[in-house]
């Protein structure tokens, strides 16, 4: 399962729920309940599917259900994703509702629980995602039919009274041949935060851990990476590179993301080889959580030797201005360096 067969999945079905915004000891906000599906239109289908294969796409992780958690979420998910024939989504997605409820304190924002089931390829897939509104903005229900509008829903979405913030996709391992359940997205992940990668939606709330070991993850990324740096033939670009790595790895955010060390530090003539190289080598991590851990020493120094046996090695991991390096022809480098003699040993 890639991001990009999001793209092929036919949905079947979609519910939602109003869960407001309460303080953990006054329960007297209810949450507002859809008692049965949403109308669908293909345009409507179409819209979420291309929704959410749009965020899922733009930043998202693999994750793992964690059944040592106390989240309800994996259970029930599971249970759909593997029900044969397929279960009424109605009581699950509101079971989905009341656990959010119930483990929000006041902090957390109010928002709308929006519960999508399809198929890609005749496999089940399931999606929940939590939409985050202006407090003064409402939806209406339809105490007719008992069932808030996905339309209104779809309006609020493309304005500036709401945002997408929180989303997630599974299906089952077997189904897709994966070791991992799903994929999620938060966009209040602070990637600078001292606290590390830790997600209220994604721990706490969905029951999930990032998938595989993330020093494990971080340190393939960068061995890779440097493996790859190794086989660029212009000396000059092949220093930059190595300057890029350790200061991309090095830089303070909480997780890894592929495609952008791509598009900010690789030359487009060389991404398309360093995606096959990634290929090749099995690393399929777009985004993982960094732990650097395995990789703090290489992280400490760069250092260039040269054929005539002089060495030059900067402590800090980067040559930045104080090197300069020009390409005198026939394969010779000039180094230049830029700084005041601090001592002269043998």
């Amino acid at each position: 399962m890639e991001k990009t067969d999001i793209s092929l999945m036919l949905i079947s079905k979609i519910i939602v729920h109003d869960v407001p915004r309460h303080n953990k000891v006054d329960t007297s906000p209810k949450i507002d309940y859809s008692d049965r599906e949403s109308k669908l239109t293909p345009e409507l289908k179409a819209f979420f599917k291309d929704k959410l294969t749009e965020i899922i796409s733009k930043r998202s992780f693999k994750v793992i259900f964690n059944l040592d958690s106390s989240s309800v979420v994996p259970f029930i998910i599971k249970e759909l994703i593997e029900a044969n024939p397929r279960k009424d989504i109605v009581q699950p997605s509101k079971d989905l509702s009341k656990y959010l409820y119930d483990i929000q304190t006041g902090n957390n924002p109010a928002g709308i629980v929006v519960v999508i089931e399809g198929v890609i390829k005749n496999k089940n897939v399931f999606s929940i995602m939590k939409l985050e509104r202006d407090e003064g903005v409402q939806l209406k229900k339809n105490e007719r039919s008992h069932f808030i509008d996905i339309v209104a829903v779809k309006n609020l979405m493309l304005t500036k009274k709401t945002k997408l913030y929180k989303a997630s996709f599974f299906f089952n391992r077997t189904d897709f041949d994966t070791d991992f359940d799903g994929f999620v997205t938060d966009n209040q992940i602070q990637p600078t935060s001292p606290q590390g990668i830790a997600s209220f939606f994604i721990h706490d709330y969905l029951g999930c851990s990032f998938y595989g070991d993330t020093r494990v993850n971080t340190k393939k990324f960068f061995e890779l990476t440097r493996d790859f740096i190794i086989t660029i033939e212009d000396p000059i670009k092949k220093t930059k590179y190595f300057e890029h790595l350790i200061s991309y790895s090095s830089m303070p955010k909480n997780f890894i993301d592929t495609n952008e060390f791509i598009r900010e530090y690789i030359e487009e003539n060389d991404q398309q080889n360093y995606i096959d190289y990634l290929n090749r080598n099995n690393f399929s991590q777009e985004t993982f959580a960094k732990d650097i851990e395995l990789i703090e020493n290489h992280l400490q120094r760069i250092m260039i030797d040269f054929e005539n046996d002089v060495q030059i090695i900067s402590k800090k991991g980067d040559l930045g201005d104080k090197v300069k390096l020009s390409d005198e022809g026939n394969g010779i480098t000039k180094a230049e360096v830029i700084s005041k003699i601090k001592r002269v040993s043998s």
